[in-house]
């Protein structure tokens, strides 16, 4: 199968996977989908370069979001990983703040873990950070 990365910018195939078994059990539950949501400020190169490619490079490194799912009354940010590891524990906590900071929402943000295992070691964490976890076998 080919990678669909006109659908989904950024997501590896296996995410993709994971992302479209997920959908028809869920699709229903949102408003709309957002992929790849830049959010945070990047990083600046510094003044000896152009500012065409300061800006540029602004745009690159900025973090992004993998999927942004509206409900009527909160949004889902979402991480989709094969495997969940310490660093989707990042993703999840950083993601939100970021995600605020740029869009300044009017609803409550919910991290949300889609994966097919988790590291056995973090998911007491993922439940004390109120996560919402779909695992997809």
């Amino acid at each position: 199968m080919a990678i669909k990365n006109n659908l989904y910018p950024h997501l590896l195939q296996e995410s993709i996977d994971l992302w479209e078994a997920f959908l028809p059990d869920h699709r229903d539950e949102y408003q709309g989908f957002d992929y790849d949501v830049r959010v945070g400020d990047g990083r600046d190169p510094g003044p000896n370069f152009a500012p065409n490619m300061r800006e540029m490079a602004l745009k690159l490194s900025a973090r992004r979001i993998d999927v942004v799912g509206h409900h009527h009354d909160r949004i889902d940010i979402i991480e989709i990983t094969p495997y969940a590891g310490v660093k989707a524990i990042g993703q999840l906590t950083v993601y939100p703040v970021l995600y605020n900071y740029s869009y300044k929402p009017q609803k409550r943000l919910q991290p949300v873990l889609i994966t097919h295992d988790i590291s056995p070691d973090i998911a007491d964490s993922l439940s004390l950070l109120s996560v919402i976890v779909y695992k997809i076998t």
